[in-house]
């Protein structure tokens, strides 16, 4: 600069005249010096800006490292060229190794480095992109979630890319698990069995679930978005009283309410509301459950119907043993009257009558016994036309006059093997179903036959094997079900009886006794045409127990020593006489003291004959004791109770002898010889076994 000032103060003076060379010499020096000044002010003030400069990159990359986003810097020919502390963090990785890396290489998924030269290409348009991707740490491997904000910058003049990234791998898994939470409110509201329903504050339906459907009668779409839905005008006054519960944001819990289905059927129900409140906590509105009263007296009505035929059912088994006590005097006397040579005719045939009125009585207590029973299976080989012929007269009572019952029983019909008492129940169950079914009268048709199947029958009877079954068919003439009634006639409480009438468990025990006893059933319905039920029972081909002949022994006569152990003074008499008429020696004793005393004294006893039920020292424990005192002497237990009744309530071991009074002489003599005549070791098993 100096030399130009030079140069150019010597061309004025060479070019000037003389005169003005002096004033023109001053002012030119003034001019350098004004100019000199000015230059050294902007020297100052460069120095200042470079000054400012450096203060501003320094705020700046502190700014760029405290950040707390993670920043990359990448030219467009896929260079790292820059990044913060907290992205070298983030990918643990130095300034150096960055360097040499570019994006891919801090990706996770394959899919995702495909769609980045789309995304970059948008970028260098002009268009910021934010995205979320998975990223990788490159020596680890580990994965994690970041959000990417990625836009175009200059640097140096250049184009280049800054990419903002935040983990969100926490975020992420709080979402997955709010939508897992989600999904399961949402599965539970849906799935309730109670009815569910939100509301806003000004009773604005936003959620209803299944059970609502089904109990109002409304969709989800019908109602969501509007006011609740009511019928009758009366239903709006309630309504309105809840709203000011909603509003205020209380509780309701156990409020009777009555509201109509959308058919009009009147329903009983409780109501429990509880509020929904905003983030700070102003209600919103309310979660409504609605529970059907109705359903839940029927239930209670239903307990305490179960109840009363449990109390009647242990009444029922007290009165059936006592009354057997009787009979087995009643036709024990009979037959032995009976079998006394040189008695009038006239007097044979009023016995007779006698004989066949205890059977007939006796088959009554039975049926006392199996009515008071519960449960256990007591399988047995029978023939099902003996089982329908035997209810027959006591169907067409239940029935009624009106219904017509008539049975087509197969003659060659095989036996099965089940519980004939349960089988009772299940006939009996399906004739009451048929009698309802019928309210203006009808038709009733029991039938039975045999049914084979082939291994190719398996598409027509998909839950039965090939082989041989017994069918036993109850059809009516009522008013039928369709097909979705059918889906629900086995379903435990499902009935379309009036409240009061029926419990729903008919068809639902039926069900249950038949798939015991190894069977399956079927129902055949249309509506206005009836209904059929068919059952199916694995046939057996051994004879049936009733068809079996007493054994060849129950005629023969006996010389053997047996104790008699009966508390009632009649039965003990009658017995006596029974075992003295085959030939027997009997020693009597009225209780298990006396009796225990006498098989002290008379170790010649051969067979000890005791009631299960008796005061003080039951039959069972002095089994045990005779059992344990002399091992030899062999046990025959009797009771006015079922066989199955006095085993299934642990009083008797399946494995002991047993006979059911009201019993004949022939069966007492046939059981009698049948034990006396078995062998020890048999004996000696069977009474080795615990109660």
């Amino acid at each position: 600069m100096c030399k130009v000032a030079r140069g150019l103060s010597l061309y004025l003076l060479s070019s000037v005249r003389p005169s003005i060379v002096t004033e023109t010499k001053k002012t030119l020096w003034g001019v350098l010096a004004s100019g000199l000044r000015a230059l050294q002010r902007g020297f100052s003030s460069r120095a200042a800006l470079q000054r400012e400069l450096q203060r501003t990159e320094e705020r700046l990359h502190t700014v760029f490292n405290s950040t707390y986003d993670a920043i990359l810097l990448r030219w467009p020919d896929g260079k790292l060229f820059d990044a913060n502390e907290r992205a070298l963090e983030m990918f643990g990785v130095t300034r150096e190794e960055l360097s040499r890396l570019d994006v891919p290489d801090l990706s996770a998924l394959p899919s995702q480095v495909a769609e980045l030269p789309h995304i970059w290409a948008k970028v260098m348009a002009g268009e910021p992109q934010r995205y979320e991707r998975r990223a990788r740490r490159p020596h680890s491997g580990e994965e994690f979630d970041v959000e990417v904000f990625l836009r175009r910058i200059s640097v140096q003049g250049r184009p280049a890319f800054q990419a903002n990234l935040r983990d969100i791998t926490d975020h992420k898994r709080t979402e997955a698990e709010l939508r897992r939470s989600n999904s399961a409110l949402e599965a539970t509201f849906l799935a309730s069995p109670v009815a569910l329903v939100t509301l806003t504050s000004e009773m604005i339906v936003t959620s209803w679930n299944r059970a609502a459907e089904r109990l109002f009668g409304w969709k989800a779409e019908e109602v969501l978005g509007r006011p609740l839905p009511t019928v009758p005008a009366q239903e709006a006054t309630d309504i309105a009283k809840i709203r000011e519960v909603i509003v205020k944001g209380e509780r309701i819990a156990d409020h009777s309410v009555k509201r109509h289905r959308k058919d009009g059927v009147l329903l009983e129900l409780v109501l429990f509301i509880e509020p929904l409140r905003d983030a700070d906590g102003k209600p919103t509105g309310a979660l409504g459950a609605y529970v059907d009263y109705t359903e839940r007296k029927i239930l209670e009505a239903q307990l305490l119907r179960a109840q009363k035929l449990d109390s009647i059912g242990r009444l029922a088994g007290g009165i059936a043993h006592d009354f057997n006590n009787l009979l087995t005097v009643i036709n024990g006397y009979s037959d032995m009257t009976l079998t006394q040579s040189g008695l009038a005719e006239s007097a044979r045939a009023n016995l007779q009558e006698i004989r066949k009125a205890g059977a007939e009585a006796a088959k009554l207590t039975r049926q006392l016994l199996t009515f008071s029973r519960h449960g256990a299976l007591q399988p047995k080989i029978f023939n099902l036309n003996d089982v329908v012929k035997d209810m027959e007269g006591m169907l067409r009572r239940v029935v009624g006059e009106d219904v017509q019952v008539s049975t087509t029983l197969a003659d060659d019909l095989a036996q099965v093997r089940a519980d004939s008492g349960q089988l009772e129940q299940v006939i009996m169950n399906l004739v009451v179903n048929a009698r309802d079914a019928m309210p203006r009268g009808g038709q009733l048709l029991i039938q039975t036959a045999n049914l084979k199947l082939a291994a190719n029958y398996h598409g027509v009877y998909p839950d039965l094997g090939p082989g041989g079954y017994v069918m036993l068919a109850v059809s009516d003439t009522g008013i039928g079900m369709d097909e979705e009634l059918q889906r629900h006639i086995f379903d435990p409480f499902f009935t379309t009886k009036e409240v009061g009438k029926g419990t729903g468990l008919g068809l639902s025990t039926v069900w249950g006794i038949v798939r015991q006893n190894a069977g399956q059933i079927r129902v055949y319905s249309e509506p206005g045409r009836g209904s059929t039920f068919k059952i199916y029972l694995p046939r057996v081909d051994e004879r049936s127990e009733s068809q079996q002949p007493l054994a060849k022994s129950d005629t023969r006569r006996g010389t053997e020593t047996i104790l008699l152990v009966e508390d009632q003074p009649q039965l003990r008499q009658l017995t006596s006489a029974i075992l003295a008429q085959f030939g027997y020696f009997v020693l009597q004793a009225a209780n298990g003291t006396e009796a225990l005393k006498l098989c002290e004294d008379n170790p010649s006893i051969q067979l000890v004959l005791t009631d299960v039920v008796m005061p003080g020292m039951t039959g069972i424990e002095l089994g045990h004791k005779i059992q344990q005192l002399h091992p030899e002497m062999k046990i025959l237990y009797m009771s006015g109770y079922t066989d199955d009744v006095i085993r299934r309530q642990g009083m008797l071991a399946p494995q002991k002898a047993y006979i059911e009074k009201p019993f004949s002489a022939e069966a007492l003599n046939a059981k009698v010889r049948e034990i006396l005549e078995g062998s020890a070791q048999d004996f000696r098993q069977s009474h080795t076994s615990s109660d």
